[in-house]
């Protein structure tokens, strides 16, 4: 639509408020795709969270290969060592 000097007022109001509608549809549409990419992420997310999960529960089953597992062993079998030692006293 061209603007030329012969225009009405009511023809330039009118084209404006067909933009203004396709403004309002082409916005919609766009809302509608983020909210099926939130579900589409959120979904993805919950996946990868058990996977996670699934992982982790495998390696606690397996035993820890941490060196903090370790030393927390360490110092399991020491106290069990010396409690053994203190049970002989006694």
């Amino acid at each position: 639509m061209t603007l030329c000097p012969f225009q009405t007022a009511e023809e330039v109001a009118g084209g404006a408020e067909k933009t203004a509608v396709a403004a309002a549809a082409n916005t919609a549409k766009v809302a509608r795709g983020f909210a099926i990419l939130g579900m589409a992420l959120g979904a993805l997310g919950i996946v990868l969270d058990g996977v996670t999960l699934a992982i982790t529960a495998n390696d606690l089953h397996n035993g820890s290969k941490a060196e903090l597992a370790a030393k927390m062993r360490e110092a399991a079998n020491l106290m069990e060592n010396q409690l053994k030692e203190f049970q002989k006293l006694c």
